[in-house]
């Protein structure tokens, strides 16, 4: 199921620590979820995907420019166990 900014600071933090292999591939420094996860939650517009009560798709965004919609991603990540099922490009 697909929904925009339901997802919690909870549901964030467990989705990213779940699959934080992958989102930070190729990352010198991990950043701290906590935080990260907290900022997401408080300030970024999201787009999820739902496995009954789990996130398993997020893509995460901040519009800097309210007025052309400028902005960037900083996490698309699909959970493991749902790979290469077109999810992502979904929530894009």
């Amino acid at each position: 199921m697909h929904s925009r900014n339901n997802s919690g600071y909870n549901h964030i933090l467990n989705h990213i620590e779940a699959n934080r292999e992958s989102i930070f591939l190729g990352f010198k420094e991990i950043p701290d979820i906590s935080q990260l996860s907290l900022k997401i939650s408080k300030f970024a517009e999201r787009f999820e995907y739902w496995n009954k009560n789990e996130l398993i798709g997020l893509v995460a965004c901040y519009y800097n420019d309210k007025e052309t919609l400028t902005g960037y991603i900083t996490i698309a990540s699909v959970a493991s166990g749902f790979r290469n099922r077109g999810l992502g490009g979904e929530l894009m």
